[in-house]
């Protein structure tokens, strides 16, 4: 057996424009160095998001000397993986580079093409990468791991999936004292959230099947929805509010809100810990019900945010989206009954879309009066049934991995709108929201204030940067950014 290995993860996202100006923190490498830390593994984490230069991540090699590299992949972030694997083995060729995330997950032949990557984890990485480094440790091959693919006599294999993790309370709560969590915390939250805030993850699995986001979720984490427990997700609650200060977190799993009585005991804890944080959460309109909505509201929910789509219901059919526009409707009528704010996801030019079905987006829109709106263009993601549908058809139009992103309108060939008709509708759609939304501070109080409570979280300084930035957005139309 050889010396303990030094591991370094690495989040590769310098250059990356999109995403940067409100990077979220990678949660998923934290879970991996958690994991790595509670198996007595030695591990750091390299964050480009900030300390972004090719000078700073030479600085770390040369600083730390790894002997594995893990590397998160998302599709848009392909190019700049490559181009970090490539450093790595420039520095030293005997170090081994791991990829993981999921563009690996559907495309290992592609990663292992690439003569600076040595492993693609497939699926959920927390104890594949510790059968790794043991692995490595022992000088044992990799034949039989599962969950991996590699290059055997310089051929792709790729082993076998074993199941995803049963029960998710056996992982450790993800390392964020190894990101640069001093400066995500600056970082002013989205209304009407206090800051500091964080994010949590609470689950994994969808059982839902929506064309431009499926099947890749479940090869990642399963069919089958899998929750961390009310009482391991309030630990972990206790333990950022007191070795953080934050106070306000934001759930952004997408099935949070699906079992009412998951919802009631995980509320009733939190109103028995006394921590009064304000959070916020994702959900689906047709897994929402007064009875939840209630509960979350007494623990302090303050904010969901809905993944509307469209406001036709021809449309959200062509996605296999699986809801109506009357949940829709429902599920915002009940948030305002109870004061909860909302946030509309909008996703505009999906195969099919027209300027009537757009007409209809932009009317329900007036109709539903979201607290917050944002609005995507579509854009196929690798291992989706949208991209094999789109690439079938050759109507894919992405010359480069940085135009998997929500803001390219070129990305797919519509028949029956240009980039700039859908540039146009978003800003009308925008423009629309912006003319209701000051007359509804006063209609609906309870989203300014959250805003103000916001506010008043933030020293001055920070407190002027919000109401310039949103009073930027009013002017340009350019509405929430997705995170």
């Amino acid at each position: 057996m050889v010396a303990k290995l030094k591991t370094l993860l690495v989040c590769p996202r310098f250059g990356w424009l999109y995403d940067i100006k409100h990077p979220d923190m990678p949660l998923g490498i934290a879970y991996i160095a958690a994991m790595l830390r509670d198996y007595n593994k030695e591990v750091k984490i390299h964050d480009m998001s900030f300390d972004n230069s090719i000078e700073d991540f030479h600085k770390v090699l040369n600083d730390y000397k790894p002997n594995v590299v893990g590397i998160e992949v998302l599709s848009m972030n392909v190019e700049y993986a490559f181009q970090v694997a490539k450093i790595i083995k420039e520095f030293n060729k005997n170090i081994v580079v791991v990829v993981g995330g999921p563009h690996p997950t559907f495309q290992p032949e592609e990663m292992l093409n690439n003569e600076n990557i040595d492993i693609a984890v497939q699926g959920e990485g927390e104890f594949t990468f510790i059968e790794i480094l043991n692995k490595i440790e022992n000088f044992e091959p990799f034949v039989n791991l599962k969950n991996i693919a590699f290059r055997q006599d310089s051929k792709v294999k790729i082993n076998s999936r074993k199941e995803p993790i049963k029960n998710l309370d056996e992982l450790p709560f993800p390392a964020i004292d190894l990101l640069p969590h001093k400066r995500y915390l600056s970082q002013p939250t989205i209304e009407p959230m206090p800051s500091p805030g964080i994010n949590i993850i609470t689950g994994r699995g969808c059982p839902f099947n929506c064309n431009f986001c499926q099947p890749i979720s479940r090869k990642l984490f399963g069919v089958k929805h899998r929750a961390r427990s009310p009482k391991n997700i309030i630990d972990e609650i206790i333990i950022l509010k007191y070795k953080y200060n934050i106070k306000s977190f934001t759930i952004v799993d997408n099935l949070f809100v699906i079992d009412e009585n998951y919802i009631m005991e995980f509320c009733q804890r939190l109103i028995k810990s006394k921590l009064n944080l304000k959070w916020r959460c994702n959900s689906r309109v047709n897994t929402i019900s007064h009875k939840k909505l209630e509960y979350m509201k007494k623990a302090g929910c303050i904010a969901i945010i809905f993944g509307v789509e469209s406001g036709s219901q021809r449309m959200l059919d062509l996605m296999n989206k699986g809801t109506t526009i009357k949940q829709i409707k429902n599920a915002f009528e009940l948030c305002k009954k109870l004061k909860i704010s909302t946030m509309a996801n909008i996703m505009m030019g999906y195969p099919g879309e027209t300027k009537e079905s757009l007409d209809e987006t932009i009317n329900l829109i007036k109709e539903i009066q979201p607290e917050m709106l944002s609005i995507s263009i579509t854009s196929p993601m690798p291992g989706t049934r949208l991209f094999d549908e789109m690439k079938a058809q050759n109507r894919l139009n992405i010359t480069s991995y940085e135009q998997f992103n929500r803001d390219f309108p070129e990305g797919i060939k519509r028949k029956n709108l240009s980039a700039k008709d859908l540039i146009a509708y978003r800003k009308k759609a925008y423009s629309e929201f912006y003319k209701t939304i000051f007359p509804r501070f006063i209609i609906h109080p309870y989203f300014l204030k959250n805003v103000l409570y916001r506010l008043w979280s933030l020293p001055f300084k920070e407190s002027k940067k919000i109401i310039k930035n949103y009073l930027s957005l009013l002017i340009s139309k350019e509405g929430h950014l997705r995170r």
